[in-house]
């Protein structure tokens, strides 16, 4: 089961990515590193060494750079022809982002056993699930609970043996599709990135998409922009958790054997190929990218905020500030072990 990821500037999170879909039995799973100016490569260097199964690809080196507009799907092509040459085209194929961690629901623990219980169809969509519990700094994404609300877009595995056509991040398109399913039960759209309409569950798997995180964490993806155009931030976000409804949300029907180990599980991790000290560097540069985000953009002249006043929209500035401090104070950036403890209640929080 291939996963292939792009990762620009993630040493904060790609830990996590790495571990949570190693447990869930992706493998290889491939990264794509590029325009990083952190230590993302490093991470997954040392990862890759003494794990089976993750590997490494420097995406600077790809003839399509990666300022380009088409870089991700030329990477993402690439990255599949080198696995078909090193591992054949057996198996399924997925394409997640960082922030994207997919889940069963269904009782199964990983993605060959969901798979399998779907009785192997050419192609399986996951809604996305939003959640409402990883507004804390830093919070991880199955470090506890996780209350979600079901969005429409869509992300999916399919059989990395049919004759592909075209290929975007969230499927890929063939001819050969035949049998074709969404775990929520909602049927595609013509385009196949989202359902028909926003399901009230998930239905037997989802990918959970930390689009928001915490405020500074959110800002400073922000900040990162888009590789499809040189403005200062990203312009495809609703705002901050603008458009999200907390009646809607719902807790995620994980297994307990999938939860109760996570946390303690990633804590090992951390430590057996020791990342602890470029994880606490990569979060430091996130928060030093959350205040240059507000400055940037309180330095804007109005005609130039109006651009990015969606994105912006419900950024509490005090409370951004409030939140790096805490991060700060409660230790956040010192060991990673707190990330895998419950964090301590935020005086700051309403």
């Amino acid at each position: 089961m291939a996963l292939v990821a792009i990762a620009a500037n993630e040493a904060a999170h790609i830990a996590q990515f790495i571990y949570h879909h190693l447990q869930m039995g992706f493998s290889p799973i491939c990264i794509i590193t590029n325009n990083c100016t952190d230590a993302t490569p490093a991470i997954v260097d040392a990862i890759a060494s003494g794990q089976r199964g993750v590997m490494r690809l420097n995406g600077d080196a790809f003839p399509t750079k990666p300022k380009e507009r088409f870089f991700q799907r030329d990477a993402y092509s690439r990255t599949l022809s080198m696995l078909e040459r090193r591992f054949g085209k057996a198996g399924y194929g997925m394409f997640l982002d960082i922030d994207e961690f997919w889940v069963p629901l269904n009782g199964t623990v990983s993605i060959q056993d969901y798979i399998d219980s779907q009785e192997r169809p050419d192609l399986i969509a996951f809604n996305w699930v939003l959640p409402f519990t990883d507004a804390r700094t830093f919070t991880l994404p199955l470090g506890g609970p996780v209350d979600a609300v079901c969005a429409m877009h869509i992300k999916s595995v399919w059989r990395r043996d049919l004759p592909r056509t075209g290929l975007n991040p969230h499927h890929i398109t063939s001819s050969a599709i035949k049998t074709q399913i969404a775990a929520s039960g909602f049927p595609l759209d013509d385009d196949c990135n989202m359902t028909t309409g926003r399901p009230p569950t998930p239905g037997s798997a989802a990918v959970i998409h930390q689009m928001f995180r915490s405020q500074p964490e959110y800002l400073a993806a922000l900040a990162r922009g888009r590789p499809i155009d040189t403005l200062p931030f990203k312009t495809n976000r609703p705002g901050y958790r603008s458009t999200m409804v907390a009646s809607t949300a719902a807790p995620l029907k994980l297994a307990h054997s999938l939860m109760e180990p996570w946390a303690e599980g990633f804590e090992a991790f951390v430590e057996k190929h020791k990342l602890a000290e470029a994880i606490q560097t990569g979060r430091r540069a996130v928060l030093d990218r959350a205040r240059t985000a507000l400055k940037i953009y309180n330095s804007m002249a109005p005609d130039e905020k109006a651009t990015f006043q969606t994105v912006f929209q419900d950024v509490d500035e005090p409370r951004v500030l409030a939140d790096i401090e805490f991060a700060k104070s409660a230790g956040l950036l010192d060991g990673i072990f707190k990330t895998v403890r419950p964090t301590p209640p935020n005086p700051l929080e309403d």
